[in-house]
């Protein structure tokens, strides 16, 4: 995990090898032609020559790229190893100044603005697929390839095919053992005959028990193998073209092309574009620069970050720009280059009373990250709550910091929300009552029961306050509960139905609707929700996801900073498919 591992030839003769998170430590590589790398704990993919001349990084973002095989047309893949509390591990196509998303630097907490794994930050890549846990080799086989799954006790096969400019696979496991199989490393020999190692025990202890297995297999008998490669798409050789070329050939490309790939479906031939673009854009004048759209300034601001990281004028230039897009690239720019001069107007964003929460998570992690604990990331939970009852606080930036705040902190005691609370503001009062939902007690729940019987809060206060009584010990919560099951206002006697089925009191006081409790298929759903008439209402969608009880997704997901990350985390899962 935090030195040199992986190692394969590349199809020029070179070496190419990996380098782990380092414990997010900076390192530095030196070549026997003393030529230097250096960089932080973000780990990467290098490459040399045999005489370990001409050391150069192919691409950065990765945990421990363990496993490394490049096939003989060229295309480099990964097995992405140890991901921590962010799962799963990740089978990768690696490309020429590739970004896969990860700094250790950060810390292995899986919530980071700044850190992601598959490819949900503008200029990173995403995965070819998900990998089985521990994964620490790839081997070509056919078209596709196979990789040890050490947690798993398995080996699986990978048959790959094109999609523009990356690939994608399937997943087809080949052989499974019981808890004592922990293949790792293999290798091939030909095509039909494979060696790979064992460690047997889950100890990391020398042990004495580990074997070396000799796996055959039969092409003509082996039907799920797909044996040929496919040859390489126009979209690959394009962004192959665009990565290696070192220069645009003006006649070839213009820069409506490059703006056009980028914005396009295609991330590996827009991450491509964003090379290109990045060596041109440096020479713009600002008025090149007004002439683009918002989108397209965030584009080529992108572009600039990966052709010229150290450079700071471009942040420079872009400081002041409003657009919130362009504000948080500049501030993970900031943080990921650790230009600490920007502190002090780092700060002063906190008290924007304006300020967007992906600015302000983004404006929490840059402060840290600058002030020396670049892994507190979002989590400082003394800078929240000194947010929270500073009085200079602006209502809005003491709402954010409350939502990240864990809701048993010894300082957000009783009184502290009864404060809040009379600040009268909506969005305070809505992450004050999100949070006492959370808690439990029987202090909160009281509050919780005052606030729905106060007639003068907003409605979806009340419903808020009416979910946390879920599960109430409170005799007069349950009675209040029950009461309210009988209201004329349709949505609150149905959040008040929805308690009292959840909590799970019986008898019902009212008959509620029975239902069906069988598995459907995601496409069934779709249908039954579709057959519904009105419009859907997401806030009584968010109730339900942070329900205590019934769905109780918050056990394990995270959504705009409310709730666990046993799972991922949902708060961008509308931008990356369908329903």
């Amino acid at each position: 995990h935090n030195g040199l591992s992986g190692m394969t030839w590349h199809t020029d003769g070179g070496l190419i090898f990996s380098l782990g998170e380092n414990f997010g430590k900076d390192w530095t590589l030196q070549g026997s032609d003393r030529q230097r790398l250096s960089g932080r704990g973000e780990g990467g993919v290098f490459h040399c020559t045999k005489e370990g001349h001409g050391l150069r990084r192919i691409a950065k973002g990765f945990w421990n790229p363990f496993g490394l095989w490049m096939r003989s047309d060229g295309v480099l893949f990964a097995a992405e190893n140890d991901p921590g509390s962010r799962p799963p591990c990740r089978l990768l196509h690696v490309v020429q100044g590739g970004d896969y998303g990860f700094q250790y630097v950060y810390g292995s907490a899986p919530v980071h603005p700044f850190v992601c794994w598959n490819g949900e930050l503008r200029g990173t890549l995403g995965m070819i697929h998900s990998s089985g846990e521990g994964p620490c080799a790839v081997v070509g086989l056919g078209a596709g390839v196979m990789v040890p799954s050490w947690s798993n006790h398995c080996i699986d096969y990978y048959p790959l095919h094109w999609k523009g400019a990356t690939l994608q696979a399937d997943q087809i496991e080949l052989l499974r053992g019981s808890d004592m199989f922990r293949p790792n490393g293999m290798i091939r020999k030909n095509d039909r005959e494979y060696y790979f190692a064992d460690w047997v025990s889950p100890s990391y202890e020398l042990h004495g028990l580990g074997r070396l297995w000799k796996l055959e297999i039969d092409p003509e008998l082996a039907t799920w193998l797909k044996p040929d490669a496919e040859p390489w798409t126009p979209q690959a050789q394009l962004a192959h073209r665009l990565r290696t070329d070192g220069k645009l050939v003006p006649q070839d490309f213009s820069q409506e092309d490059l703006f056009r790939w980028i914005e396009g479906e295609d991330k590996y031939l827009a991450d491509a574009a964003q090379m290109a673009l990045g060596r041109i854009a440096k020479e713009w004048s600002e008025s090149q620069w007004q002439e683009l759209s918002p989108a397209g300034r965030v584009a080529a601001f992108v572009s600039l970050r990966k052709e010229h990281f150290d450079d700071p004028r471009f942040v420079q230039s872009m400081w002041a720009d409003p657009d919130p897009e362009m504000r948080f690239e500049v501030l993970r720019w900031i943080a990921d280059a650790l230009w600490k001069d920007y502190l002090p107007r780092v700060e002063s964003m906190l008290e924007d009373p304006k300020l967007d929460y992906r600015l302000f998570e983004a404006t929490l992690a840059t402060i840290n990250t600058l002030s020396g604990k670049p892994s507190e990331g979002v989590t400082d939970a003394k800078m929240l709550i000194d947010k929270i009852t500073h009085p200079q606080t602006p209502a809005r930036i003491a709402a954010y910091a409350l939502r990240l705040t864990p809701v048993r902190h010894e300082r957000l005691d009783t009184a502290v929300m009864k404060a809040l609370l009379d600040k009268s503001d909506l969005d305070l009062t809505r992450e004050v009552v999100r949070s006492l939902a959370m808690r439990k007690d029987e202090p909160s729940q009281r509050l919780l029961a005052g606030i729905v019987q106060d007639q003068s809060m907003s409605e979806s206060i009340r419903l808020d306050a009416l979910a946390g009584l879920i599960g109430t010990n409170d005799s007069q919560a349950k009675k209040l509960v029950e009461t309210l099951i009988e209201s004329p206002n349709p949505n609150i006697a149905n959040e008040a139905q929805r308690v009292w089925q959840q909590s799970r009191w019986s008898p019902s006081p009212s008959p509620l609707e029975a239902q069906n409790k069988s598995s459907r298929s995601v496409q069934e759903w779709i249908q039954r929700l579709d057959a519904l008439e009105g419009m859907p209402d997401p806030d009584a969608g968010r109730r339900i996801f942070f329900h205590v009880a019934g769905a109780a997704c918050a056990q394990c997901h995270r959504h705009d900073g409310r709730g666990n990350v046993v799972g991922p985390d949902l708060s961008s899962i509308s931008k990356q498919g369908n329903r």
